[in-house]
């Protein structure tokens, strides 16, 4: 499944204190169903340091000459 979350830092972040900036995230899951149609392994796929980069926390990379 593919997702498109958006939000604002308003709250501490693994510690960090709240930038107050707003943040547009994508990502996919991928699961695994069993024969008895139970979720027997999912796993998440998302790129943190575009989410780092908009909150201001991470630099940008720098371009490529």
């Amino acid at each position: 499944m593919e997702w498109k979350a958006s939000g604002t830092n308003t709250g501490s972040l693994a510690g960090i204190p709240a930038t107050n900036r707003s943040v547009v995230v994508e990502g996919c899951d991928v699961g695994e169903d069993g024969d008895d149609g139970l979720i027997r392994r999912e796993t998440d796929y998302w790129n943190e340091a575009s989410m780092m980069r908009q909150l201001g926390l991470v630099p940008e990379p720098s371009a490529a000459v």
